[in-house]
């Protein structure tokens, strides 16, 4: 690969984002769950650069464990601006030689084709400079790109700059640049920080390669919601609200039957089967869906449900769900594997169990640190007693094994198969295999007793 082949790639991510109101730096708010750094980074491995570089500043601690290990990272402290952040990559590519990509880590929409346009432009007219612009209706507080009598940039004026001719231009300068790495940083150092912020800012480098008879051009980008940033809760939910409907159109496509595409919310790493039925309100992260499956309003992420499948509004994470269940309304189901064919009621809380083949669970049970094993059915109010107040216990019911209402069960104990535990009974040790089970206290009835408590209550006897 010779040097004019060669890419490298700088992430702008230090920002404190005083606008957003957080503890947090701007680059880790979530956009549809996931840290705004995420997204840029996945654009940006995707172009397979040789270098890879995220400028880091505020509570830069917090970001790191979100960079991946072969991308490099420079620390910016303090954050004097743009210009200032890439200066501190300079040691990174200090042997590089090709093109360098900026991007901006606030600015999550940016697609790969816009980038391999924007690349491409940049080698096909041999310039030194391709700045990613974008035409808007309303480009107040943008800074202006002005083009020459050659189409190539002659300068980019800043609004508060502008003059009334200026004002009119509504192209502009995204912040998104392809530079040529040896006039990047032989640039660097010659810009000022001679404003009202006493900043360094990487536009300026701009002005600096036209002077010096560079070649400068500009890529317009086809759409302008890609080269939105955040700085404040109501960009973010706007963009939040663009990219679920873009990922719900994508996920229209593939098959996926949706009926009402703002409002279900529905994450980038989310596959979906075809002819899977979405409905609104359902949310689903980071999960794997399977093809034939019903999802009517539940709340799904970071789990697998295989075809066939319908699921309620209920709540599944971490949670893998074999083919032909189904799954009614207000569950909680945590860390779980449900095996094929099995059918759970409503108003359930199942955690940390696995349950076998063919079982059924009725209504309003809590199941936790449990192995249910096939062809069993759990009736109305099950409960499993599963913490002594010091640690957690596990228990077993085995195959074809029925559970009456209203049943509990106080782990560790084994419940052997084809038994019969009769409605109301407390197991508190092993049940033997083809076993009917009635344990119940005696019932001791006083009558009369209520007339002496209301006694004793209004001061009498």
């Amino acid at each position: 690969m010779n040097d004019a082949e060669k890419l490298g790639i700088i992430i702008l991510a230090a920002g404190l984002g005083k606008r957003m109101k957080s503890d947090l730096p701007k680059v880790l708010q979530k956009l549809c769950g996931r840290p705004l750094i995420n997204y840029v980074l996945d654009t940006a491995l995707a172009l397979n650069p040789e270098i890879c570089a995220v400028v880091l500043g505020f509570k830069n601690e917090l970001v790191r464990p979100f960079i991946s290990e072969n991308v490099k990272i420079a620390i910016q402290e303090p954050q004097l601006g743009t210009g200032h952040a890439v200066m501190q990559t300079a040691e990174i590519f200090e042997k590089f030689s090709g093109k360098i990509l900026v991007l901006c880590g606030d600015v999550p929409l940016l697609k790969l084709l816009t980038l391999k346009k924007l690349i491409n432009q940049y080698d096909k007219q041999e310039s030194d400079a391709a700045i990613l612009s974008a035409e808007l209706d309303d480009p107040s507080g943008y800074g202006r790109i002005v083009r020459n009598e050659h189409n190539e940039v002659s300068a980019i004026v800043e609004d508060k700059d502008a003059d009334k001719n200026i004002k009119a231009i509504k192209e502009i300068n995204s912040g998104i640049y392809c530079f040529n790495s040896k006039y990047l940083f032989k640039y660097l150092p010659n810009i000022k920080n001679t404003n009202a912020q006493s900043e360094y800012y990487l536009t300026d480098i701009i002005d600096i390669m036209v002077k010096n008879k560079h070649k400068v051009i500009a890529v317009k980008s086809a759409n302008k919601i890609e080269i939105e940033g955040i700085n404040n809760r109501l960009q973010l939910a706007r963009l939040e609200k663009e990219l679920y409907a873009d990922t719900a159109k994508s996920h229209l496509e593939n098959g996926v039957v949706i009926n009402d595409i703002e409002n279900v919310y529905i994450d980038t790493l989310s596959k979906i089967g075809a002819e899977t039925v979405i409905m609104a309100g359902s949310v689903i992260m980071n999960s794997i869906l399977g093809k034939n499956c019903v999802i009517d309003g539940g709340a799904i992420s970071d789990s697998e449900i295989k075809e066939n499948c319908n699921i309620g509004k209920s709540t599944i994470s971490k949670t893998k769900i074999f083919a032909n269940v189904s799954i009614n309304d207000y569950n909680v189901i945590g860390d779980c594997e449900i095996k094929n064919n099995c059918a759970i009621g409503n108003n359930n809380t199942i955690k940390n169990s696995c349950i076998d083949v063919n079982t059924k669970i009725q209504n309003n049970c809590n199941i936790e640190d449990m192995e249910i094993g096939k062809n069993c059915y759990i009736s109305n109010g099950f409960s499993v007693c599963n913490f002594d107040g010091f640690n957690n216990h596990t228990s077993k019911i085995s195959d074809f094994v029925f559970v009456g209402a209203g049943c509990q069960i106080v782990s560790p104990v084994n419940i052997n198969s084809n038994s019969y535990i009769t409605s109301g009974s407390t197991i508190i040790k092993d049940v033997e295999e083809d076993s009917l089970i009635m344990a119940r206290f005696d019932v001791v009835a006083k009558r009369g007793y209520m007339d002496k408590i209301k006694k004793k209550i209004n001061g009498g006897e």
